[in-house]
């Protein structure tokens, strides 16, 4: 009977240290002190510490890896790639938060390539970050004048070159666009017939002065336009802040994007998604301007508007 009660308190022993032993691990790396992250550029040690969170993941299933973005503002320098790339990861869980999106900067330096991409992935977390590009991807101004196929738009005092934007999005063959929009200096709504004027091509004349050459099948519309009315120039020249196709069980929280230069959060061929608490913010004034929002529905005041999201 005494060996038998000995078997016993054996096997309760073993049987909670297999317990013990599959129980999820959570382990929170430091992007700074664990992996030497510079503001000046993020990447390096961005890309050692999915490695590595990987690597550890692998042998570890059960566990999740958070890695810490302590506050403040990291560059991240991704010409040719994005900017952060979790790509055929299935095993364990992975998160990737800030402290909070007050505190903790993103800048991704390259517009044509995505900011996070998430790819062939389970359990992916995005959270508590502010998420931004290092400039403006719209512009805007008011109509002087419309003639013959021509829309004279006076730019708005230190907005962006219409000329870059629209050479950008050609190369990138995304459509280019006169929007109207309605509103004061700090309130840019948009306008009640809120239609898409497509333009060919546009002139710098001089004196913040710029010439639309609009698309033939746009030249009525065009003519709809009077004088003063406000006009966003949107040309989509870029991609998405937060990307992902085959990602599964993916979260995205607590997020603020500005200087999108196209859909803030895009999840697609993706299920199991949580998106929650994103904003896409007009971002500060331009000499006492806010960014028009044509997207914002007619009178609407808060200075945000919906996170673009595409699940399918």
């Amino acid at each position: 009977m005494v060996l038998s009660k000995s078997i016993r308190n054996i096997s309760v022993v073993l049987l909670l240290c297999f317990v013990h032993s599959t129980q999820a691990a959570v382990v929170t790396k430091n992007m700074v002190t664990d992996y030497g992250m510079q503001a000046s550029n993020a990447k390096p040690a961005i890309d050692d510490a999915l490695a590595a969170a990987k690597s550890y993941l692998n042998k570890k299933p059960n566990d999740e890896v958070v890695l810490y973005f302590p506050a403040g503002t990291w560059n991240v320098e991704h010409p040719s790639t994005s900017g952060i790339y979790i790509d055929d990861w299935s095993a364990g869980r992975l998160t990737l938060r800030g402290e909070s999106s007050s505190q903790t900067t993103l800048v991704f330096s390259q517009f044509d390539q995505r900011g996070i991409k998430i790819r062939l992935t389970d359990h992916v977390t995005v959270e508590k970050m502010h998420l931004t590009r290092p400039r403006l991807y719209t512009t805007q101004g008011d109509v002087v004048w419309t003639l013959n196929g021509t829309v004279r738009v006076q730019l708005h005092d230190g907005f962006p070159d219409p000329v870059w934007l629209a050479n950008q999005a050609s190369s990138l063959t995304h459509e280019r666009v006169l929007v109207p929009f309605e509103g004061g200096p700090l309130n840019p709504v948009s306008s009640e017939v809120s239609t898409k004027i497509l333009f060919d091509d546009v002139v710098d004349v001089g004196g913040g002065l710029y010439d639309f050459t609009i698309k033939s099948t746009h030249i009525s519309t065009s003519l709809n336009l009077t004088t003063g009315q406000q006009v966003a120039v949107k040309c989509k020249a870029g991609t998405q802040m937060v990307f992902g196709i085959h990602a599964h069980n993916t979260t995205v929280q607590d997020i603020r994007i500005t200087n999108s230069s196209q859909d803030g959060v895009w999840m697609r061929e993706s299920d199991q998604q949580v998106v929650r608490r994103v904003t896409i913010d007009r971002g500060d004034p331009i000499n006492g301007r806010l960014r028009s929002s044509p997207s914002l529905p007619t009178g609407s005041t808060s200075g945000r508007r919906r996170v673009g999201v595409i699940s399918w």
